[in-house]
């Protein structure tokens, strides 16, 4: 009787310290632990990939149960979802996949980074204002393109941000509102608009 209460005391302390596979969180999920004596084996952990596998059982026991395997998202850098169209892992909104959509300037979409996409023979054919061949624009709000000193997003040409993305100046024909009382296109004195566009 005495050897049989110290079998079940080993069987009841090996079950208490792997009851529970390990969760990694990421790749293949740690096997569960094997049962002690009578007892059932531990849970398998949660694997991003595959699954692990339940523990053994003990004498007498049965085995625990695999673990589960974490459903597939834009960003683990695999293509396994129908509305994926790339996945590159990573959170880069300036590469050629974005929110796992291939950006392809001309194809029409405005995806990604791109300000503008007026389709492939359309873009670059406009003014400074509309889409460029490399589908940024002024006035998308970004300053993406050499020619422009900013982008304020917007059609006033009299704040400090003309229509054109240059920064507003003294000179430039434009009268800035609340700063210049006349911009006559030159930095002259004596011509009725002197060269800090105030009024002679």
């Amino acid at each position: 009787m005495g050897a049989a209460r110290c079998l079940i005391v080993i069987g009841v302390a090996l079950l208490l310290l792997v009851a529970c596979g390990s969760d990694d969180g990421s790749g293949a999920g740690a096997p569960g632990g094997a049962g002690g004596a009578a007892g059932e084996g531990g849970a398998g952990g949660a694997g991003g990939g595959e699954a692990g596998s339940g523990g053994a059982g003990g004498s007498g026991g049965s085995g625990g149960s695999g673990g589960t395997t974490l459903p597939p998202v834009c960003g683990d850098g695999e293509v396994n979802q129908d509305d994926e169209e790339c996945d590159d892992g990573n959170a880069d909104a300036t590469d050629e996949c974005v929110e796992c959509i291939i950006v392809i300037c001309g194809d029409g979409k405005v995806t990604g980074y791109e300000g503008c996409d007026d389709g492939e023979g359309v873009n670059g054919t406009g003014g400074p204002r509309d889409c460029r061949a490399d589908c940024t624009k002024c006035s998308d709000g970004l300053i993406n393109h050499v020619d422009e000193q900013c982008d304020d997003a917007n059609a006033v040409d009299t704040d400090g941000c003309t229509n054109a993305c240059t920064q507003a100046r003294c000179g430039d024909g434009i009268v800035r509102e609340g700063e210049e009382q006349c911009d006559d296109g030159n930095t002259a004195d004596g011509d009725g608009c002197s060269a800090n566009c105030r009024l002679e």
